[in-house]
C-alpha cells in the first residue's frame, strides 16, 4: 500500500499547454478528496503513510506554491467526496477502517468553513457510500 501513497502534485499551464509540478504535500495519502476554492486547493483525509485513515487535512496555495496544515476532519476518512458551496467545503461519506477486519462506510457531511478554520458536522445522507462523486449544478 505504500507504494500508492504520494506527495506530489502537477498542474496543466494551459497558456503554455503542459504540465509541471507543484510542491510536494507536507503527508505522503491515498484515496484522499480534493476540492478547489479560491485560490487554494485542499487534500482531504485519504490514507497515510502510517496505514490508517487520516483526519489531516492539507491546504494548498497557488499563488505561493505552498501546502499548509489546516484544521482536521472531525471523522477520520478516506474515499470520500467533496464539493465547496458558499465557501464552504462539504465532505460526504466515505470509508472509515476499524480496528477489526473490515471497512465501516460513512454516511455524515462535515462542512469546513476556511474564515474560521474550523470542521462541523452538518448532516447525514440517507445510506452510506463511498467511491462517489458529487456535481453542484
Amino acid at each position: 500500500m505504500h507504494g500508492d501513497m504520494l506527495q506530489t502534485g502537477d498542474c496543466y499551464d494551459p497558456v503554455r499547454e503542459r504540465w509541471c509540478s507543484i510542491s510536494p504535500m507536507l503527508h505522503r495519502r491515498a484515496c484522499a478528496c480534493v476540492v478547489s476554492s479560491h485560490n487554494h486547493i485542499y487534500a482531504i483525509g485519504g490514507w497515510g503513510s502510517s496505514s490508517v485513515v487520516e483526519d489531516s487535512v492539507e491546504r494548498y496555495d497557488i499563488q505561493k506554491d505552498l501546502w499548509e496544515k489546516v484544521a482536521p476532519l472531525p471523522t477520520a476518512r478516506q474515499k470520500a467526496c467533496a464539493t465547496c458551496i458558499n465557501n464552504c467545503i462539504y465532505v460526504f461519506g466515505g470509508k472509515k477502517y476499524a480496528y477489526t477486519p473490515g471497512h465501516e462506510y460513512l454516511n455524515s457531511i462535515e462542512c469546513y468553513d476556511a474564515q474560521w478554520n474550523k470542521w462541523s458536522t452538518v448532516g447525514q445522507l440517507h445510506s452510506k457510500l463511498s467511491d462517489a462523486a458529487v456535481v453542484v449544478v
